[in-house]
This record gives structure tokens, sequence and C-alpha cells, in this order.
């Protein structure tokens, strides 16, 4: 019955959520009705996140609160961003004070994934710390895209270093979330469900605004009220219902996520080969990108740059897990050794102890001449 309550506040989320992006759609632009209805899914958000937070036990506890807090302070800087324009006629400059705090909560937000890495199936810190690695180099690969496809030729003329800067950190924030956040739905893939699709959704979304946001702020054309806030409002409606989802325990480790990393991994190296291949591509794409192209080349080489220590620093990584797995093999045939030795002496002593008592027995028995 709770399970079916679940799914149901999941779906009323969702439903939520589209009745406000249809209201603001119609809505005049900075209308009262039109803010009204952006700002209702992040409050369903804040409202579900906190009401799971107080029912949640055990471990799955911690990254709600950590959810729960990012969360409201993320609703909290959007409040300060839109309402300051709008409402109180405040011009922000971009870059603002208002971008570094939500790169401190897009860090929260990544922590948070991490630290649900570490709890789940994956189990290891050095595991965690590759997935981690995993992300930051596709980041650069996705990035240097980026840049030559679409931040270069969209950015003003004169656009600051900063502004540049900013609006190359919010698609980098984000595409570091995406790599986090598929590389925990697909370790918990036949536990997350479709909490595991709301995640993605959630993320992906919320790289598309910030995207846009970005390039538009650098190019000096970014307008409030814009189709653009559309993918903040279904970003957090995906939230909403991606915690509210009764599937949403397995993918936060709230329940024995563990155990599903006892089965047998067939087909599992396939898909680590794949993914070491993806990643020696991915760190080769800057340089790709910067000997084809003959804008702001320094940028792709200092991508190309950190793509290639984080290579090697994901492997330095591995060799460090090996050499310890390799330790604790040599630690457990030890130990194993040392086990049957006992289990041979305790044999033997049960056998002394047998013919002795046998032997005893058999004195007793026989009168004294």
């Amino acid at each position: 019955m709770e399970r079916l309550g679940r799914q149901r506040l999941s779906s009323a989320c969702l439903a939520v959520g589209v009745v406000a992006l249809v209201v603001y759609l119609l809505s005049p632009r900075d209308s009262p009705v039109q803010l009204v209805a952006w700002f209702v899914p992040m409050v369903t958000a804040i409202w579900v996140t906190g009401a799971r937070c107080r029912r949640a036990t055990g471990e799955g506890k911690l990254p709600l609160r950590i959810l729960f807090g990012a969360v409201l302070a993320y609703v909290l800087l959007l409040a300060a961003w839109y309402l300051g324009p709008v409402v109180f006629g405040l011009e922000l400059p971009f870059p603002s004070v208002l971008d570094l705090g939500f790169f401190i909560d897009y860090a929260v937000f990544a922590f948070l994934l991490v630290l649900v890495l570490r709890l789940g199936p994956i189990g290891r810190e050095v595991e965690a710390r590759v997935a981690v690695i995993d992300a930051l180099i596709l980041t650069t690969a996705l990035c240097a895209i980026l840049w030559v496809g679409v931040v270069v030729p969209s950015l003003h003329a004169e656009a600051s270093t900063p502004a540049t800067v900013v609006a190359l950190l919010y698609p980098a924030f984000n595409l570091v979330l995406c790599g986090l956040g598929v590389r925990l739905v697909l370790d918990r893939l036949s536990q997350s469900g479709l909490a595991g699709f709301l995640l993605l959704g959630w993320l992906a979304a919320q790289v598309a605004g910030d995207v846009v946001y970005g390039i538009q702020s650098a190019a000096e054309t970014f307008e409030y009220g814009s189709p653009v806030f559309v993918t903040w409002m279904i970003a957090y409606s995906c939230l909403a219902a991606m915690v509210a989802h009764p599937s949403a325990s397995s993918l936060l480790g709230q329940q024995d996520a563990v155990a599903e990393s006892t089965g047998a991994p067939s087909g599992r190296s396939g898909v680590r080969r794949a993914r070491l291949v993806l990643l020696y591509l991915a760190a080769v794409v800057p340089l790709v990108m910067a000997a084809f192209s003959n804008t702001r080349s320094n940028v792709l080489l200092a991508l190309a740059a950190g793509g290639f220590a984080l290579v090697i620093w994901r492997l330095a990584l591995l060799a460090g897990d090996l050499r310890e797995q390799q330790r604790l093999a040599d630690e457990l045939e030890l130990k194993g050794h040392e086990l049957l030795q006992a289990n041979d002496d305790l044999r033997d002593a049960g056998e002394a102890r047998s013919v002795f008592l046998a032997t005893m027995s058999h004195e007793i028995r026989t009168p004294l001449n």
C-alpha cells in the first residue's frame, strides 16, 4: 500500500509540473502568474525531499539530507537571481556572486552522487574516485566540442574573460553531474527503475538550461521569461518525482543495493573495455579539436592537458587498487594456509585423543593380574 501511495505521489509531482509548465507558457511574460508557475516545481521538490528526509532511516538518511539542503539552497539562489531583476528592478552583472553560489551548489550535488556511489554496489572508495575521474574526462571532451561548436560562435565579440570562463563552467559542472548520474544509474540498473530515468531527466534538463543560460548571458542575449526557463521546470519536476518514487530508496542506497554486487558479473568485462576505449577517445578529442580550430586554441590545449592528466591519474588509482588487491589476495592465501595447518593440527590432536581414550578404556576394562 505504501509503495502504491508513493507511485501516485510521483505521478502527481509530474502532473503538477506539466500544469505549471503550461501555465508558464500561456501567461504574459514577467507576470505574477508566470512567476508563481515557474516556482511551483521547485517548491514541490523542496516539499517532497523534506518529507522523504523526515521519514528516512539508516544510512539512506544522509543523502536525503544533503539533497534537501542542496535543493533548498538552489531554489533560494534562483529566487534571488529571478526576483532581483524582474520584481525589484535590480540589474545583475554576468558573472555575479550568484554564479559562484550556483557552482558551489553543483559541487554539493556532485558530492552527493559520489557519496551514494560509495554506499552502493561499488562499495569501494577507489571505485568512487574513478567514477569522478571518468565523468571529468568525458566533461573535457564535451566542453571542447561545446567550445568550438557552440560557445565561440555565440559569444559576444567583446565578451570579457570572466564571462567566457563562467559560460563554459556552467556546462562543465552539469556534465560532471550527468556523468556521475549515468554511472550511478548503470550500477543500479536492475534496482533503480523509473527513479533512475527521472534522475537522468533532472540532470539532462539542468544541463540544457544552464548551457543556454551561460552562452546567452556571455553573448548578452539572455532574457527573463524566455522559453529556456521551461528546462528548469522540467528538471525539478523530474527531481520531485524521482525522490517520491519508491525505487528511489534503492537508487539512493537506502536498501540492500549492495547485495546486487554479489551476483556473477557476466558481460561486465566487455562493458569495462568499452568504457576504457570511450575514455581514451574522449581524452584525445580536445587535442583533435585544437588541431582543426583556429579560435582560442589555448582553451582547447588546456582541456587536452587536463584530459590526459586525468587519464594518468585514473591509471595510477587503478594500479594502486590492483596492488592493494594483490596484497589482500596474498594475505588471504597465507591465512588459508594457516587455517589448513590449524585444521590438520586439530585433526591430529583429535586422533591422538581418540587413541588415548581407547587405550585407557581398554586398560580399565582389563583385570589386573
